[in-house]
């Protein structure tokens, strides 16, 4: 009986010591697959191309062999020991015994074959067998063991998981910008709109002390209204115009339909007057045509535009208001439908803007159009305007059941981004979401600041971090707020973590608002909600309101820096999002 236990523990020794050895060698395995799928992912090697499908070891496309991203992992995994050394074409060839790369991720059912889910930002790789060669355990009857290894690479961009759900075009995407409700001030922007007849002026002029018209807005398809104009000269006028920017589109009303004249004010009804300006939201500027220089003047011109820094030509919005960005044309900073599953289209925008964008099950992330530029002065082979038959389209269905997908490239645009979501994504909050900015704690730039909004939890408390804050000292934020920005980092990792930093999509075009047109997304640029002025270096803080303008308890107004994402740190242990292409920094981590 002694010699039988003794036996029996000997056995179990030997097999417990050649276990060990396999442990060990399956550990080595692990590391050497490890940095074989970081070198994989490396540099521009992800996105690769597709070169067919595979039906055998698992289901899916596979890789080129040809691939950067394929011939760096062979590299790599040819300086480890292996039952047989893979070669690029190996690593291809759908046989996940002899070592594989794939761009996603396997999944390996208790029965029946491992499938692959796609994704272009992802690199998998399967090890190749190795055979650890058992010594004491053959006794046993056990000769050897094969161990493999499976890791899987992603590269993404710092930050990305904050894109903020309305786009830039050209001429609002760099530097401060601001966003803003047209209607929300007399004075007007400092900008010029783009309006038919630039150059006209005559002997009127419009009081910018009150509101002016009165109202200035009004819903789609009001019931009857009566707006008021008010000025000086306005005996004069025979016809008022309203104007849409950049289109040369304008409609106007002729004096025999005014309801009353006078030399300070003019009274109008809509819609009786004019029928098919409240049909559709829309923002338009109001003019007059009257004698051009003086009341004897015999040659008629519309009001002027613009007198030195102040704009003349008043804001009148049909619908509700819109945010846009000032200092260029209209349509240049507008929303973007991202939909959701959690909620209701009713409220996609306002949880993109308080919570980002879905993480899934399902996910949505962006990414670029292929052909968009990679650098900021780049040349783009883009389509403005991408079509869903395209192969190359990545499109996530606003229609029906939404169907959403990484990688998209391909985005709807809405009719404007409202105060309404504006103040309920950044501060009232979204059913039981909270705003993006309310904080339970003060952040280590800055105490929080008190908001008052409408609803029924009016008074909040947000975040009010600066950008300086996460600056190094020395640079000021018109530094890299250039498109030629040159330089290295500026930023800490811990801007990731300011709930005031942002990535917005930029498109090539201005989109017209709503219909059935997809565009294509070809970069995003970093973003900060910040009133900081261009100077402002690190130490400096808050002025205004930080950014964020609330007026009658809704946000009528954003303040917003654009900069270079070259000002970006990449080597941070927080703030991994998924890949957005175009300029914005790579960063590469193992996420399996």
């Amino acid at each position: 009986m002694t010699g039988l236990m003794t036996v029996l523990l000997l056995s179990i020794a030997a097999l417990t010591v050649d276990i060990g050895r396999a442990y060990v060698e399956k550990r080595d395995v692990q590391k050497v697959v490890d940095f074989a799928a970081l070198a994989g992912a490396a540099g521009t090697n992800l996105p690769g191309t597709i070169a067919g499908a595979c039906a055998g070891g698992y289901t899916g496309n596979r890789p080129a062999a040809t691939d950067q991203a394929v011939r760096d992992v062979a590299t790599h995994l040819a300086t480890a020991t292996w039952t047989g050394s893979p070669t690029a074409a190996d690593l291809v060839d759908c046989v996940l015994s002899n070592g594989e790369v794939v761009y996603g991720t396997l999944t390996f059912p208790s029965a029946g074959t491992p499938s692959l889910s796609y994704d272009k930002t992802q690199l998998t790789v399967v090890s190749p067998s190795r055979q650890v060669d058992f010594g004491f355990a053959r006794v046993m009857g056990f000769n050897d063991a094969s161990v493999q290894g499976r890791a899987t690479a992603a590269v993404g961009t710092p930050g990305a998981e904050k894109v903020f759900p309305a786009f830039a075009t050209d001429g609002c995407d760099w530097g401060q910008r601001t966003v803003f409700a047209p209607a929300s001030s007399s004075t007007g922007p400092t900008f010029t709109p783009s309006l038919a007849f630039p150059n006209d002026r005559n002997v009127t002029t419009f009081d910018l002390s009150i509101e002016n018209p009165s109202p200035d807005s009004v819903p789609v398809n009001p019931a009857a209204t009566t707006v008021t104009i008010t000025g000086t000269d306005l005996d004069l006028v025979t016809k008022i115009g309203f104007f849409q920017e950049d289109t040369g589109v304008y409609q106007t009303s002729p004096k025999s339909a005014f309801d009353e004249q006078t030399v300070t004010g003019i009274r109008i009804t809509l819609p009786e007057d004019l029928p098919t300006l409240t049909t559709a939201a829309g923002l338009w500027w109001v003019r007059v045509l009257a004698p051009k220089q003086n009341a004897s003047d015999t040659t008629f011109e519309w009001s002027q535009i613009k007198s030195g820094t102040t704009l003349m030509t008043i804001p009148f919005e049909v619908g509700e208001s819109f945010l846009r960005c000032a200092g260029v044309a209209a349509g240049s900073f507008g929303d973007v439908l991202l939909p959701r599953t959690d909620v209701t289209s009713a409220n996609w925008t306002a949880m993109n803007i308080a919570k980002n964008l879905q993480i899934g099950p399902p996910r949505l992330s962006l990414n670029t159009y292929p052909g968009s530029p990679t650098t900021v002065f780049g040349a783009s082979s883009a389509p403005n305007v991408c079509v869903t038959s395209d192969t190359r389209t990545i499109y996530s269905t606003t229609t029906g059941t939404p169907d959403l997908k990484v990688n998209t490239n391909c985005v709807d645009n809405g009719t404007g981004l409202t105060a309404n979501d504006a103040t309920a994504g950044l501060i009232a909050g979204v059913l039981t979401q909270r705003g993006r900015l309310v904080q339970d704690v003060d952040s280590s730039c800055a105490p929080r600041k008190s908001v008052t909004v409408s609803g029924p939890s009016g008074t909040k408390l947000i975040n009010n971090d600066v950008l300086t804050c996460f600056m190094n000292a020395g640079v000021p934020i018109s530094e890299i707020a250039r498109k030629g920005y040159l330089g290295g980092t500026v930023l800490s990792c811990d801007v990731f973590d300011s709930p005031r930093f942002l990535y917005q999509p930029v498109l090539q075009v201005r989109p017209s608002n709503g219909g059935s047109t997809h565009y294509s997304i070809v970069d995003f640029r970093p973003a900060f909600i910040s009133e900081q002025l261009p100077t402002a270096m690190k130490g400096a803080g808050a002025i205004n309101n930080n950014g964020v303008t609330i007026t009658g308890g809704k946000v009528t107004q954003l303040d917003v820096v654009f900069f270079h994402p070259n000002a970006l740190p990449t080597d941070c242990t927080n703030g991994f999002g998924p890949l957005l292409g175009g300029t914005t920094k790579r960063t590469i981590r193992l996420i399996d």
